[in-house]
């Protein structure tokens, strides 16, 4: 048996959330209906192999093709044989998770999306919580590793300012003429960079914006 888990609640919540992949007839769960099942769950005894999924998704298929692979000897199970145990790496600190505090939600969420085509998915989590609640606009990348990106209206009108935040493209060109279109302050035009060519850009509240075409390998 594979059990996958994630110890980092702020990270399965924005999964959750995050999701909308307009299966037919198919209802996405709420952060409500999950935290009742978690309720009622217990961990299973028979676990193989554990993977965490905050891993890359590369590194978890690794993981798995391995205990797949790896020789087995007789242990007295049904089918006389069992899968080696195999040492799961300590996951190193990474990133999972940026969110920058805005002044005007509506104005900021505009801006990153038709400047930096970022479609962020706008809903209020309620709550006191300083740090999970309140209006936000975010999205979640999920092929490879999981990142969350997202933009919540200061709660003590104290914007992010001066952070700087960059986004991969594939063609430079096409999204600096987005960028210019949609009125965004330009902090200078494409240069050559030492890992390919980059443009920078100043959101409202004095953060920049990086976006990177990477020179091919």
């Amino acid at each position: 048996m594979v059990l996958t888990t994630c110890d980092d609640p702020v990270v399965v919540r924005a999964r959750i959330e995050g999701r909308d992949r307009a299966i037919p007839g198919w209802h996405e769960l709420t952060w409500e209906q999950v935290e009742r099942s978690r309720r009622g769950w217990t961990r299973p005894q028979d676990v193989d192999v554990e993977l965490d999924s905050l891993l890359p998704v590369d590194d978890l298929l690794a993981l798995v093709t391995a205990r797949l692979d790896c020789e087995r000897e007789s242990t007295g199970r049904p089918d006389g044989s069992v899968v080696h145990a195999v040492a799961m790496p300590e996951p190193g600190p990474h990133l999972v998770a940026a969110v920058l505090e805005v002044s005007d939600l509506d104005r900021s969420v505009a801006l990153y999306r038709d400047a930096f085509g970022l479609d962020l998915h706008v809903s209020d989590h309620g709550g006191d919580d300083r740090w999970t609640s309140g209006r936000h606009g975010a999205i979640s990348w999920t092929d490879g590793a999981f990142l969350h990106f997202a933009l919540y209206e200061a709660h003590d009108g104290a914007p992010t300012t001066s952070a700087q935040i960059g986004f991969e493209v594939t063609d430079l060109g096409d999204a600096h003429r987005r960028a210019i279109a949609a009125g965004v302050e330009v902090v200078h035009e494409p240069k050559a960079q030492p890992w390919g060519t980059s443009a920078r850009y100043r959101d409202p509240d004095g953060n920049v914006i990086e976006l990177t075409e990477r020179t091919p390998r």
